[in-house]
């Protein structure tokens, strides 16, 4: 847990273990995930993150990265429907997230 704090970046390099994340409300402007594949639940919203990549993450399964500054977002992870909450709300931005199945998501989301 992170929030509330001025942040500017995030070095996550070496945390592989790590399964929750809630780094809302700093003054993050990219957050990068790759070296995380055990990351379960993301909270990162208001900061100012342009672009969210989670293909090497196949355990998330909560996602909350409202009141950004995204434009895209990649979800494709080979495990899409094993999510049970994403929240983009208040990225005006956001013109592209990339799916697993799009019929699946359309449905289900």
């Amino acid at each position: 847990y992170c929030y509330y704090n001025d942040l500017d970046s995030l070095n996550l390099i070496d945390c592989s273990a790590l399964e929750y994340l809630y780094c809302g409300n700093n003054d993050l402007e990219n957050i990068s995930l790759a070296q995380n594949p055990n990351l379960k639940t993301l909270d990162c919203s208001k900061n100012y993150i342009e672009s969210l990549d989670f293909s090497s993450n196949q355990d998330l399964t909560s996602l909350n990265c409202g009141y950004n500054h995204l434009s895209s977002l990649d979800l494709r992870n080979n495990n899409n429907t094993s999510f049970s909450s994403i929240n983009t709300f208040k990225n005006p931005s956001l013109y592209c997230i990339s799916v697993d199945d799009t019929i699946y998501s359309n449905n289900n989301w």
